[in-house]
């Protein structure tokens, strides 16, 4: 037999005794998941929403966002978190004190909470009567 002939049948026997096994575990495998992303989770996506109104400087707007949200899923911890940010970052301490202390009286484990109490204090503390100049 010639050496190519033998190549061929060598390569014939190999493909007939490895590919059905390997035919079998391909077919055994399952499909693969589909290209398209899950659908994602609508309170996310509308926090998301308000996410980037506030970073688009559009306050008012995310914070209508955000209280439109808390209406619907109040007992939502990262909405909860991320409407006291929003709050402080804005500059709303008014504001950010009684609802950063009535999140962290529901929730007292929250780090990002209790540092959104720490942002809002010192300015809070800042303009307390006994500081300010009519109260000398």
């Amino acid at each position: 037999m010639p050496p190519f002939r033998f190549a061929c049948a060598v390569g014939w026997f190999l493909c007939l005794t490895l590919g059905a096994p390997i035919m079998g575990a391909l077919a055994q495998t399952p499909p693969a998941a589909p290209e398209t992303p899950e659908a994602a989770d609508p309170l996310e996506v509308e926090m998301m929403r308000a996410r980037i109104l506030a970073r688009l400087g559009m306050i008012e707007e995310a914070l209508a966002a955000y209280r439109a949200l808390l209406a619907r899923h109040g007992d939502d911890r990262r909405l909860r978190e991320d409407y006291a940010e929003l709050l402080v970052d804005a500059a709303r301490l008014d504001e950010a004190g009684p609802v950063v202390d009535r999140y962290l009286a529901d929730d007292p484990t929250s780090a990002r909470l209790r540092t959104s109490s720490s942002s809002a204090r010192p300015a809070a503390s800042q303009r307390s009567p006994r500081s300010s100049p009519e109260a000398r």
